[in-house]
């Protein structure tokens, strides 16, 4: 009798195109899309079906679908092709797939279409499709290892367990849990399985009864995922460590709070979108393993009117500069500063997230306040801005990064950026999955956002990994590709008026004093990413719309697509979008193609995606929204943006691993790459990513990656 094996785990089915279909049409061609259904012992797993291509025979829909399923013995995946008409749609084609997702995981064909009873008789033609497996299943504790307990008080939890992720290795995976208690005793602690290494507890800090704990662990990392079990003061709680090799599952989010009340009444719950995503934690992905944050995770901006002593003043008022600090005042900061956290983080659907996935986060203006360092140096430099940007300094490293500020200033924890730089970036390593957050806020002036210091230790850190990286995150706040405010500054700068908008145009890196550094830290990453061979993915936030953009070198994107950068911008998950006439003022301004440098040698080019999602086709999408990012074991990543009301059908973008045109070398056997167009030239406007209903559509007037893999 076979052998029947239990697997638990991540599938990946991807349908790429079909070659000389019949055609079913009486006029035209036919419009194809494609079915498919995951049963195992006839019980129905996973279904779903691509967009329709019109007027083709040999359709091309390049789209992935993800789920984790669970099961016994061999999986059947089914491929139907019809062509769609008025009416009931004309059958084209079957196939079906059967294979054991332990023994042949990985699995990429291109097979002949039958009829429904498995005849070749007709012509009708091939469907190439792949199916990967990634198996997720828990490895086996041992029965004598009870995990670790560390005795201590059953206090009460005014926010936490945090899980901040710090490093891993091949044999290591290193989080630090911190809780905010009412005690002066640390916390009871539990953890199984038993770290490989003592576990330290630190007391951070303390203020007003109120104290931060952090328990520091090192993990084991095994061929499979290791189910993490902890408890903080009685409260447990899970988290997946990733199996050596797994693809990496993450969130992207920002502006996880309002800077004003909402004055209309929220359709659902304030962190609804934290639900949301927990929900496909626990119920879709097999457990995502970071949650990457890139700015606003709090939002000081009301201490402007909650601290009487700064009564009369707002953000960037020239009165601030003349304005002296009082202990009385130094507490209220402080007093503050704590309530913002205890009070932004101690949400069930927030806390449930935060307690679930490790976290790495980064800050922005609002984590201090709106516009911070993008004002004069006589206010920046001043007693009252030091004196609440130290004490959002301090809170921050406390809360987002898990450490007191002099363990992050002088560079001792494992993500620290080491060198010379006076910014808190951060850099990680997961296999082969590099993410770097720049500090744009520490070091920002007026006329600056990072100091040559802080590109230097940057640039050093890929060159050290970049033999070892296929794909860098790199988290920046602002984001680097959108719309250029040029004639709105210049007006406000004209006339006066709209001075309360001026501080939000100064940070974003187009605006005309941060355009010289926006191109070098953009040419910094073309010719690494040239370089190391690797693809680079950035990641924004600040903006409470979310959209798509990419960065492109023509010249050399002709011998691979490591300099074709796209830029994901996911925001806000809590904080509202603004007014849809805002989104069409955004749209009349969005639609450049960006020439960012033209030389001899040189043509990078910028813009945005367009997004079909009806009829206006815009190019930006409002609502609350996190973006999930899904790779592959290629190294590709599936990034779907869920929003609010539109949570069933994500908007999808596809980011294919690097690529050499005309290479011969595979990264892996079966690679998802399909021969390169002959004379090696890229076509103009064709770059489609779709999901489910919702089309996107890639409109800039050059070449594109997609049409690589003809």
């Amino acid at each position: 009798m076979a052998e029947h094996h239990h697997f638990e785990g991540t599938i990946n089915i991807y349908i790429e195109k079909c070659e000389k279909l019949i055609n079913e049409d009486t006029f035209g061609l036919s419009d194809p899309y494609t079915e498919f259904k995951l049963t195992n012992n006839e019980a129905e797993l996973y279904k779903g079906c691509t967009h329709t291509i019109d007027d083709n025979l040999n359709p091309k829909w390049r789209v992935w679908y993800t789920k984790r399923i669970v099961g016994d013995g061999k999986l059947k995946l089914e491929l139907e092709v019809f062509d769609e008409d008025v009416g009931d749609p004309d059958f084209l084609g079957y196939i079906a797939y059967e294979f054991d997702p332990k023994t042949q995981p990985n699995n990429y064909y291109t097979l002949t279409l039958t009829d429904k009873n498995g005849s070749t008789k007709v012509n009708r033609g091939t469907i190439t499709f792949g199916v990967w497996f990634a198996d997720e299943q828990a490895a086996h504790v041992s029965k004598n290892d009870q995990g670790v307990e560390i005795p201590g008080a059953a206090s009460d939890l005014f926010i936490g367990p945090i899980l901040h992720f710090r490093q891993s290795t091949a044999q290591t995976y290193s989080v630090d849990v911190i809780a905010l208690t009412d005690q002066n005793v640390q916390p009871s602690f539990t953890v199984k399985p038993t770290p490989v290494e003592e576990i330290e507890v630190k007391a951070v800090f303390n203020f007003e009864e109120k104290y931060l704990w952090k328990f520091c662990l090192v993990l084991p990392r095994t061929n499979h995922k290791i189910v993490v079990h902890y408890s903080v003061s009685n409260k447990a709680h899970e988290f997946v460590v990733p199996a050596v090799g797994e693809p990496l599952r993450a969130l992207s989010t920002s502006c996880n709070g309002f800077h004003e009340p909402p004055t209309e009444k929220l359709k659902n719950t304030p962190y609804y979108m934290w639900s949301h995503a927990i929900k496909r934690h626990k119920n879709v992905v097999g457990g995502y393993h970071l949650i990457l944050q890139g700015g606003d995770q709090v939002y000081a901006d009301p201490l402007w009117h909650k601290i009487p002593y700064l009564a009369g003043l707002e953000a960037g008022a020239a009165a601030g500069a003349q304005k002296e600090v009082t202990p009385e005042f130094e507490l209220d900061i402080e007093r503050f500063y704590m309530d913002l956290y205890v009070e932004s983080w101690k949400d069930p659907e927030l806390s449930l997230a935060y307690a679930s996935i490790p976290s790495i986060m980064m800050w922005d203006d609002h984590d201090i306040f709106d516009g911070w360092g993008s004002y004069p140096e006589e206010l920046m430099t001043s007693p009252l801005y030091k004196c609440i940007g130290g004490m959002a300094e301090k809170y921050f490293c406390a809360f987002q990064l898990g450490a007191t500020v002099d363990e992050v200033k002088n560079k001792t924890l494992k993500s620290s950026l080491t060198g010379s730089s006076t910014g808190y970036s951060q850099m990680y390593k997961i296999d082969s999955t590099g993410i770097a957050c720049l500090d744009l806020r520490k070091e920002r002036q007026m006329k600056r956002v990072c100091t040559p210091e802080t590109y230097d230790d940057f640039t050093r850190w890929i060159k050290e990994n970049a033999g070892n990286i296929d794909h860098l995150y790199l988290v920046l706040s602002i984001p680097i590709v959108y719309n250029d405010f040029d004639v709105l500054e210049k007006a406000i700068a004209a006339t006066g008026l709209g001075e309360e908008l001026k501080d939000d145009l100064q940070d974003h890196w187009r605006t005309e004093d941060h355009r010289e550094e926006r191109l070098k830290l953009l040419k910094l990453l073309l010719d690494e990413a040239h370089a190391g061979k690797f693809r680079i993915t950035i990641l924004s936030g600040d903006v409470h719309i979310s959209c798509a953009g990419v960065i492109y070198d023509k010249i050399r994107s002709k011998k691979s697509n490591a300099t074709i950068i796209n830029s994901l911008i996911s925001s806000a998950v809590v904080n509202i979008a603004p007014p849809q006439a805002v989104i069409q003022i955004l749209e009349l301004t969005g639609a450049e193609i960006e020439i960012v440098e033209k030389t001899e040698t040189s043509l990078i080019k910028a813009g945005l995606y367009r997004l079909l999602g009806d009829r206006r086709q815009f190019r930006y999408f409002g609502g609350r929204t996190y973006l999930e990012l899904i790779q592959n074991v290629h190294h590709g990543v599936c990034a779907r943006w869920f929003t609010e009301n539109h949570e069933n059908e994500p908007f999808e973008l596809y980011i294919f691993p690097f690529t050499e045109i005309g290479s011969h070398k595979h990264h892996h056997e079966h690679q998802v790459i399909a021969k390169v167009t002959k004379d090696g030239k890229l076509r103009e406007d064709d770059f489609k990513f779709i999901s489910n209903s919702i089309t996107t559509l890639l409109t800039l007037p050059f070449q594109t990656i997609s049409s690589w893999f003809e």
